[in-house]
C-alpha cells in the first residue's frame, strides 16, 4: 500500500476465524456463547478495542484493534482457548464424533486446538477499506448465500443492530463511524 493510502492514524485488522470444514458448530448455543464470553473478556479488560462482529455457523467476522499484545497472538490466544472450551463442551454432550471429524480433517485444524481451521488476520489501514469491511460483517448474515434474517439489524449474532438502530448488541463494541470520516 502506497504511504499516501493510509489514512487511519492506527490500523484496525479484520479476523476471519473458520471451523475446520467449515461445519456448522455456532447453531450449538452453548459454542456461540463460549465464542462470545471470550470476545466480551478480551474487549472489557482492555486487550482489545473491537470495533464489529458476525458470528455466522460456521465461522467468525470482526474489527478489532489490539490495546494490549500483538493481534496475531492476542487472536491465536483466544482460538486456543475457545477451542479447548468448545471442544469440551461437544465431549460433554456426546458429540464425540465431530470432534473426531475436526480432529481428522486434512490438516487445516492445528493440534491442540481442533475446533478452528481457517484462521485469518488482515491489516487494516484504509479508510474505504475499513468502510466496506464494516459493511460486508453486517451484510453476510442477510446475503444470499446465509438468508439468516430479514433484516440485519435482526441478526443476534452481529453487531449491525448497534450500527443500524442504536441498539446494544450481545458484546458491547466501539464506534468505528469516527474513524470513517476523512
Amino acid at each position: 500500500m502506497n504511504p499516501s493510502e493510509r489514512n487511519l492514524a492506527e490500523p484496525v485488522y479484520f479476523v476471519t476465524a473458520a471451523v475446520g470444514g467449515w461445519k456448522h458448530l455456532f447453531t450449538n448455543e452453548a459454542c456461540a456463547r463460549t465464542v462470545f464470553d471470550s470476545l466480551d473478556y478480551l474487549s472489557r479488560t482492555g486487550k482489545i478495542a473491537l470495533y464489529a462482529y458476525a458470528l455466522l455457523p460456521s465461522h467468525l467476522c470482526l474489527l478489532c484493534r489490539p490495546l494490549r499484545g500483538e493481534v496475531r497472538r492476542l487472536v491465536e490466544g483466544f482460538a486456543d482457548f475457545t477451542a479447548a472450551r468448545m471442544a469440551a463442551t461437544l465431549r460433554r454432550r456426546g458429540r464425540g464424533p465431530l470432534m473426531h471429524y475436526l480432529h481428522t480433517k486434512s490438516g487445516e485444524c492445528k493440534p491442540g486446538s481442533p475446533v478452528w481451521g481457517d484462521l485469518r488476520i488482515q491489516e487494516v489501514l484504509d479508510r474505504g477499506k475499513l468502510r466496506f469491511l464494516l459493511e460486508y460483517i453486517h451484510q453476510k448474515p442477510v446475503s444470499a448465500e446465509w438468508k439468516l434474517a430479514d433484516q440485519r439489524s435482526e441478526y443476534l449474532y452481529s453487531s449491525a443492530c448497534f450500527y443500524d438502530l442504536g441498539r446494544e448488541p450481545i458484546i458491547a463494541v466501539v464506534d468505528i463511524r469516527g474513524e470513517l470520516e476523512e
